[in-house]
C-alpha cells in the first residue's frame, strides 16, 4: 500500500511539473508582444468590465496573443476585483505582463477634448459623451444647477456662454461638476485679460455683456469685424426707434436649442415671429441669456465695441464672411440689393 501511495505521489509531482513546464512555456511564448500589433491601442475600461472581457477586447484589437495568458497573469498576481476604470493607451512592443501592470496600476491617460467657439451647452455635452469623458445628461444637469451656477457669482438659468471654448484634458469618467468648473474658471481667466475691472459691473451688466458676446460670436466670421458687429447691436439697443435687436443667430438658437429641431438651412418670416424670449425679432432687447460659448474675439468685441453710428450690416462676401456696414436704411437696402444681385449672378 505504501509503495502505491509513493508511486501516486511521484506521478502527481511529475504531472505538476509537466503542467508547470507547459504553463511556463505557454506563458513565455504568449507573453511576448503580439507580432501583428502595429498601432497604438486605446482601451476604455468601463465600470463593471471583467478581466476576461478586457483581455478579449485587447486580443481582438491585436494587443494580446491570447487573453488566457492575461487571465493567467491576473491569477498569478493574486489580484482581486476589476481593473480600474479609465482610458489607457497601449503601445506596440508591450508584453502581456507590461500591459497588465499598467492597467492594474490604474495609470490612466488624459483624454483631449476640443470645444470650438460658438458651441452651445448641448453640443459640448454631446462631445464630452462621444469622447467618453462623462454622460451628456450629467453635464446638462450640472450646468443648469442653480446652486452650482450661483457659486460663481453668476445670475443665469444655465452656464450657457460661460463654458469657455478651448482644448481640455480630462480623465475617463471625470465628474461633470469638475469639467464644468474647469471650463468656467477658464472663462474667468479670459475675462480678466480682456476686462480686468469686470467685477465693477453689476451681475446684470456682466450677464448682458456675455449675452452680447455670444450673439457677436454667432454673427461674425472675420475677427476685425467683431467689434463693428458689436457696435451695430449696441447702437440698436440705444435707439428707441429701432424695434428689436434682430439677430438671426437668436432665431436659430430658438429653433435648435429651445425647440430641439435640426439646424435650418434658411430662415422664413414665420421663424422670425416665433414667440420666444430668445427670439430678438420677437422680443425687445437682449435675450435672457447667452446663446453660445463666445471666444476671445467676441468677448473682446462685447467689452470693447467699435465706436460707430452703424445700425445695419449685410453680407458682402459669403465666402469670406465679410459685411457691409451702414447707418441709414437707404444704404442698407442698396447693400442688400447688391448682395442679392451678386448671389443671383453666380
Amino acid at each position: 500500500m505504501g509503495k502505491i501511495i509513493k508511486l501516486l505521489l511521484i506521478l502527481f509531482v511529475l504531472a505538476l511539473v509537466l503542467v508547470l513546464a507547459v504553463g511556463g512555456y505557454y506563458l513565455y511564448i504568449y507573453n511576448k508582444p503580439s507580432p501583428d500589433w502595429e498601432n497604438e491601442v486605446n482601451l476604455f475600461v468601463e465600470p463593471g468590465m471583467t478581466v476576461s472581457s478586457i483581455g478579449r477586447n485587447l486580443e481582438e484589437q491585436g494587443a494580446l496573443q491570447s487573453y488566457y495568458v492575461f487571465r493567467l497573469i491576473h491569477e498569478l498576481k493574486g489580484a482581486k476585483g476589476t481593473i480600474p476604470t479609465g482610458s489607457y493607451t497601449l503601445s506596440p512592443g508591450m508584453t502581456s505582463w507590461e500591459i497588465y501592470a499598467k492597467l492594474v496600476a490604474g495609470k490612466q491617460d488624459m483624454i483631449s477634448v476640443t470645444i470650438p467657439e460658438g458651441w452651445t451647452r448641448s453640443k459640448i455635452a454631446a462631445r464630452l459623451e462621444e469622447n467618453r469623458v462623462c454622460p451628456a445628461d450629467d453635464f446638462l444637469l450640472i450646468t443648469a444647477d442653480s446652486d452650482f451656477i450661483s457659486s460663481f457669482g453668476l445670475i443665469s438659468d444655465t452656464l450657457e456662454g460661460y463654458l469657455f471654448p478651448d482644448t481640455y484634458r480630462f480623465v475617463f469618467g471625470e465628474s461633470a461638476e469638475n469639467i464644468a468648473r474647469a471650463m468656467v474658471e477658464n472663462f474667468f481667466l479670459e475675462i480678466r485679460k480682456i476686462y480686468p475691472d469686470w467685477q465693477d459691473l453689476t451681475k446684470e451688466q456682466f450677464r448682458d455683456k456675455i449675452t452680447m458676446a455670444s450673439i457677436v460670436e454667432k454673427e461674425y466670421r472675420i475677427a476685425e469685424e467683431a467689434p463693428l458687429i458689436a457696435s451695430v447691436f449696441y447702437n440698436r439697443l440705444a435707439r428707441n426707434d429701432f424695434p428689436h435687436l434682430q439677430s438671426c443667430a437668436t432665431v436659430v438658437y430658438v429653433i435648435t436649442e429651445n425647440q430641439g429641431k435640426p439646424h435650418p438651412d434658411r430662415l422664413f418670416y414665420r421663424d422670425l415671429n416665433i414667440a420666444d424670449p430668445y427670439n430678438t425679432y420677437y422680443a425687445d432687447g437682449l435675450p435672457p441669456g447667452a446663446i453660445a460659448s463666445p471666444g476671445h474675439d467676441a468677448l473682446d468685441a462685447s467689452f470693447h465695441p467699435a465706436q460707430t453710428d452703424y445700425i445695419f450690416f449685410v453680407v458682402k462676401d459669403s465666402a469670406r464672411g465679410s459685411h457691409n456696414f451702414s447707418s441709414n436704411y437707404g444704404d442698407f437696402l442698396n447693400d442688400k440689393d447688391n448682395y442679392l444681385e451678386s448671389f443671383r449672378s453666380k
